[in-house]
């Protein structure tokens, strides 16, 4: 198959999705390569974006010009912030997802982006070729340390339509690699989630010199909701108005605020609003078995997830504010593809939690599980753990949380949050049913263990290019991440990566300083994992200074290079940049009057406020950032002879040969490298300057 295409990405989940739309937005001519055309942008497991730190990258990705937040502010079936008792630094976003919905807006948006085409086929080899052989549209000049690469990724092998070359290659493979999914003793190869396996793409990576790292992740039981009894449980609820990730979001609401108004508690069933209807509306609430007695004191918290009504073509519809007054579709949610207004009403989780019998049922069960049956030899995730995991590693805890939460509008389906399990099917039921309110509950699907291949990340540059073959990207769980966010902050990078250097520009690198993208890409070329990699706001020496709320802001520079942020917005945020130093700049008083004016827009307000009562903090951060960027700007050059040099340490020299550090900043934080043999380096690199 000929083609002048610019970039192939292998792979439609979250990174792949971004890796596509971010190149074909910035002009490349782009392929999407995935098995299952309906797979594109699935999402597998947990219903939800966002999270503690993870929502940290959402913003980010957004303030680049990436889609999730703005598919996840349009599909949302409830936003709520989180850690709001705590600091602006770990406060966090999270908004719960109509899963199939978040699905298909995302699958029209790849499907109508310029530039890209969508082929469904496996992709089975990745072609490579020496690069003497080249022309000089492939001269290495997307690395700033001046890589000489030997071989080229020039092109990819499929099942139907042969050998298709282009100019960079992204393989965002998610857990289809060598994927195996396992209940009990069962086992078969998979993708997850209706995905196929696929080997042969794996045994080609390894032909071409990567060494693969096993890992595993999992998924809970899917149940039938109307069969759970959520009077037992407690009620989340979401926020009235809610905390949206996307900077396009607060734009439509901005220009069209006709079309988006504060939910009115008195129309249609609210959760908070019961107690003033009459027995007859009551009865009409709810099909979440969530109608207590009288008496229960539960009358407040009615359920709204059965208010709504159906549309000929399978959407379902909120019957409050997705409709306009002549009963048609807001045209703005048209036009931006959404399945309901923004305004639509949140949709409450609910908490219950295990019991001694479940984790009696799970210790009696543990020799048929495939995790501890021995089946399973891949890492698992630290922080996520399996419900078999959990009653191990925490013998003494009496309970653990489980969150019943919606995967519809219809709320016909409730993913139960803290059940992921690879325990075979007929105790994957008696162990939940011993589950307050899930007692009577019916199965949809079972919960299964994946086991997938990936590769050590430490054999990527920064801007997730090989350090060994030129134009082949990675990105995504094949990196040895976990999750939505991960994955897709990841898939951006590499997509406008990918770009430059067929553009023959400087790679964009995003400092650890400057971003969480900065943070996790650097913790993963540098250090690597041998678990799946999950974000935390731990892991940023700087937290207080990168804020989920000031990303625009920090990202400005970065989002005008690559250009795919809509212009309006950009202008907004220099605009802004400019408004806070002139108000910094006044005296203490006249900032504090500056403060309280109702006509400030509140996002400004919450950024004044913020600057103001951390200043110190902030100044003092940002004098730390700065030294330590001065490290990144020292080049380590790409041929670079360790052996040569016996003043470092042999076992320094050895890591360092083993992971080819880009700067001296990455080389310091390469584990067992001293701060002795960092000082003896960077003299030798100056003296070579």
């Amino acid at each position: 198959m000929q083609t002048d295409t610019d970039i192939i990405v292998i792979g439609g989940g979250h990174a792949g999705a971004e890796a596509a739309l971010v190149a074909a937005r910035m002009g490349a001519k782009v392929i999407l390569v995935t098995a299952i055309k309906e797979s594109i942008a699935r999402m597998p497991c947990n219903p939800s974006i966002g999270g503690l730190a993870k929502s940290h990258l959402v913003f980010e990705l957004d303030a680049l010009g990436g889609e999730m937040g703005f598919n996840a502010d349009l599909t949302s079936l409830q936003e709520k912030t989180l850690n709001t008792s705590r600091g602006p630094a770990v406060q966090a976003t999270r908004a719960q997802c109509d899963k199939s919905e978040y699905t298909r807006r995302m699958q029209q948006v790849v499907a109508g982006q310029n530039g890209l085409t969508v082929l469904e086929d496996v992709a089975t080899d990745i072609i490579v070729q020496p690069a003497s052989s080249l022309g000089p549209s492939y001269l290495p000049t997307s690395s700033p340390a001046g890589y000489s690469y030997v071989s080229i990724a020039t092109g990819i092998r499929t099942d139907h339509h042969g050998e298709i070359m282009a100019k960079a290659i992204i393989l965002t493979a998610g857990t289809s690699l060598h994927g195996r999914i396992f209940i009990g003793n069962e086992m078969r190869p998979s993708g997850g989630d209706g995905r196929p396996a696929v080997d042969r793409l794996l045994d080609s990576i390894v032909d071409i010199g990567f060494t693969p790292i096993r890992l595993k992740t999992g998924t809970p039981p899917r149940l039938k909701a109307e069969t759970c009894d959520f009077s037992k449980c407690r009620i989340q609820p979401g926020e009235d108005n809610p905390p949206f990730f996307s900077l396009r979001t607060r734009q439509l609401i901005k220009d069209h605020p006709q079309e988006y108004r504060p939910q009115d508690t008195d129309v249609n069933c609210s959760t908070w609003n019961i107690h003033t209807r009459n027995s007859d509306d009551r009865q009409k609430c709810s099909t979440w078995n969530i109608l207590p007695s009288e008496d229960s004191g539960l009358t407040s918290q009615c359920s709204t997830w059965n208010n709504l009504e159906v549309a000929g073509d399978g959407h379902a519809l909120m019957a409050y504010g997705s409709m306009g007054n002549d009963g048609s579709r807001p045209s703005i949610w048209t036009k931006n593809l959404a399945p309901w207004s923004l305004n639509s009403i949140q949709m409450p989780c609910f908490a219950t939690q295990t019991t001694s019998e479940v984790h009696e049922i799970i210790r009696s069960n543990l020799d048929r599980s495939a995790l501890y049956g021995g089946m399973i030899t891949g890492t698992g995730v630290r922080y996520c753990p399996s419900i078999e995991d959990k009653i191990v590693r925490f013998k003494d805890a009496q309970y653990h949380h489980v969150i019943l939460e919606p995967e519809d509008r219809a709320g016909k389906i409730v993913y139960p949050n803290g059940l992921s399990n690879s325990l075979p099917r007929d105790v994957q039921e008696r162990m939940v049913h011993a589950v307050p309110g899930l007692e009577k509950s019916e199965f949809l699907a079972y919960g299964y263990a994946i086991e997938y291949s990936g590769i050590d990340a430490r054999e990527l540059k920064h801007n997730l290019e090989s350090k060994r073959i030129g134009r082949l990207f990675f990105a995504g769980q094949v990196n040895g991440t976990t999750g939505y966010e991960e994955a897709a902050a990841q898939g951006i990078m590499a997509g406008i990566n990918a770009v430059l250097a067929v553009r023959h520009e400087q790679p964009l690198i995003l400092s650890r300083q400057d971003a969480y993208i900065g943070v996790m890409i650097d913790d993963l070329v540098t250090k690597g994992t041998d678990e799946p990699y999950r974000m935390f706001t731990s892991r940023a020496e700087r937290r207080l200074i990168l804020r989920q709320d000031n990303a625009r802001y920090r990202l400005l520079d970065a989002a005008n290079r690559i250009g795919v942020l809509p212009s309006s917005i950009r202008e907004e945020t220099r605009a802004w940049i400019d408004r806070i130093a002139e108000i910094e700049s006044l005296s203490p008083q006249e900032q504090s009057r500056y403060r309280e004016k109702d006509d400030l827009p509140e996002e400004l307000r919450t950024q004044l406020e913020i600057r103001h009562h951390y200043a110190g903090y902030i100044r003092q951060e940002s004098i730390a950032a700065e030294r330590a960027k001065k490290d990144e700007k020292i080049r380590i050059p790409e041929n670079f002879d360790y052996d040569k040099y016996p003043a470092i340490r042999y076992e320094s020299r050895e890591k360092l040969k083993r992971n080819r550090p880009e700067t001296l900043a990455q080389a310091m934080r390469i584990p067992g490298v001293n701060p002795a043999d960092i000082a003896v380096l960077a003299i030798i690199i100056k003296k070579q300057a």
